[in-house]
């Protein structure tokens, strides 16, 4: 099996992994607008979202919970390079979950 014994890692001769053939279309320009809008983002905050991939950008739009006012542009500094970097997974799941739980920094 291209995972190995017990799913412990890729043993293709391909690097990555074998989902790295899928591609996820990026957000509408429309979408992105309207949640630049809808946080009031910096042009710092822009750029971050600007620089993640299609994916990160999605789960980014999707699980982001704001904050207080003027505190929004750090915030979400913060949570999309730590989603970008795996430290805030999300995506569905419950409590108790191990797999998919949403998590956030504040």
């Amino acid at each position: 099996d291209e995972w190995g014994k017990n799913g412990k890692g890729w043993k293709g001769d391909r690097k990555g992994t074998p989902y790295e053939d899928l591609k996820v279309e990026p957000p509408s320009k429309d979408e992105i607008a309207a949640f630049c809008t809808q946080w009031q983002l910096n042009e710092d905050a822009r750029a971050v979202l600007d620089s993640l991939d299609p994916a990160t950008t999605h789960s980014v739009l999707k699980e982001f919970k704001g904050g207080e006012s003027g505190q929004v542009n750090g915030r979400f500094i913060v949570f999309a390079r730590g989603v970008q970097k795996g430290r805030f997974p999300v995506g569905k799941g419950g409590k108790g979950s191990s797999k998919g739980v949403s998590y956030s920094p504040y």
